[in-house]
């Protein structure tokens, strides 16, 4: 072990989510419950996601990924407006999800 790092100390974790909605589906559970119980360990974590946002424990911050909000709760599935498409990406994730296929996939692999 370096000099200087303790292995008992707690950690700064950064924790990833892609889409945290906890009513559909089991990434939004997982990431409640597992960054709660981290903080019960006594670490400091940060959630890093995008719409729609997950719910999280008073102890647990949220920095807000910018997204095109494909599942909002008023207009589910809406098509975004033109000026919403920022990159092709944007253009590429809307129209794959138009499909029916969720376009995670291929936003993991670019």
């Amino acid at each position: 072990m370096s000099a200087g790092l303790d292995a008992d100390a707690p950690l700064r974790i950064a924790y990833l989510t892609y889409r945290g909605k906890p009513h559909v589906g089991g990434q939004g559970i997982y990431t409640r419950h597992l960054t709660k119980a981290l903080c019960d360990l006594g670490h400091s974590v940060e959630v890093f996601g995008g719409q729609p946002y997950p719910v999280l424990d008073d102890r647990v911050p949220l920095t807000a990924l910018r997204s095109l909000d494909l599942f909002n709760d008023h207009y589910p599935g809406r098509f975004p407006a033109f000026w919403e498409f920022k990159s092709r990406f944007d253009f590429l994730e809307t129209a794959v999800f138009s499909t029916g296929v969720f376009p995670e996939p291929l936003a993991f692999s670019a």
